[in-house]
């Protein structure tokens, strides 16, 4: 019989991993501080391995405790440093679904761990897969407020040696440090990208990028994603209210819960 020691899960043992980069892979030394990369990890008991279950609502409702203590030792592991990107994942036991981990992602528990750094703005890039004791997993990391900022997109791979076992998942969050990237060269793709862009900036890139595609420079899905996708996804906001809904500044219409 397992006892619950954090809300309504049973916690069996907590990780955590820290990498310094101080040089890129060809040996250039970073261009200020160490790009510091931190993995906070919890192994909790999966209270519908071996099981179907129809509605996991109460695994998404709890995941807001969870979320809690994710961020208080994410702000605990920081300290004043500032959190640059982010990114979330679940490592399910053969005994669990995928979706069984996938419950605890969305945003009931990722809002409270954007709260303990300070804001965040963007969906927070996710992954997850079904493993043994010691499958690995790569974690995706975005800006925490950008998503388009190239530069900041990366993963760090995170092993956990005795877990999940079979009625257990592993949720994993990682974060980056400012910068979040070494020596960023894509400099021109970036600069304005870290307050929202004007629409005229949109406007130009979707003409450009059509005019390449109708000539066979580029290709249709990148006019596709500056004509439409971006200008939208760009103005998300995170409804302050209990719907955790967002609201496009475009057309006013909230957005489902389930898209983080």
């Amino acid at each position: 019989m397992r006892t619950n020691n954090l809300g309504e899960f049973h916690i069996r043992k907590w990780y955590l991993q820290i990498e310094d980069t101080l040089a890129n892979e060809t040996g250039a030394l970073a261009d200020g501080d160490p790009v510091r990369k931190i993995v906070i990890a919890a192994a909790l008991h999966n209270p519908h391995a071996g099981r179907f279950v129809v509605d996991l609502a109460g695994s998404v409702r709890a995941s807001e405790a969870l979320g809690r203590e994710f961020g208080r030792r994410i702000r605990e592991t920081v300290g004043n440093a500032q959190v640059a990107s982010y990114g979330k994942a679940c490592l399910v036991g053969s005994a669990g679904e995928y979706e069984h981990g996938n419950a605890l992602l969305t945003t009931a528990f990722a809002d409270p761990v954007r709260s303990a750094i300070g804001g965040a703005k963007s969906w927070i890039p996710s992954t997850g897969k079904r493993g043994a004791p010691g499958a690995s997993i790569d974690i995706p990391l975005a800006h925490k407020d950008e998503l388009y900022v190239r530069s900041h997109y990366d993963t760090i791979s995170a092993m956990f040696a005795d877990a999940p076992n079979a009625d257990e998942i592993v949720i994993a969050f990682a974060f980056a440090t400012m910068h979040g990237c070494q020596r960023p060269r894509r400099t021109s793709m970036c600069e304005g990208m870290c307050t929202r862009w004007p629409v005229c900036n949109w406007r130009a890139r979707s003409r450009s990028a059509a005019g390449n595609a109708r000539s066979g420079v580029g290709d249709a899905s990148t006019a596709w994603m500056y004509m439409w996708i971006a200008p939208r996804w760009s103005g998300f906001r995170f409804s302050t209210d209990s719907s955790d809904a967002r609201t496009s500044p475009v057309s006013g219409r909230a957005l489902p819960s389930w898209f983080q």
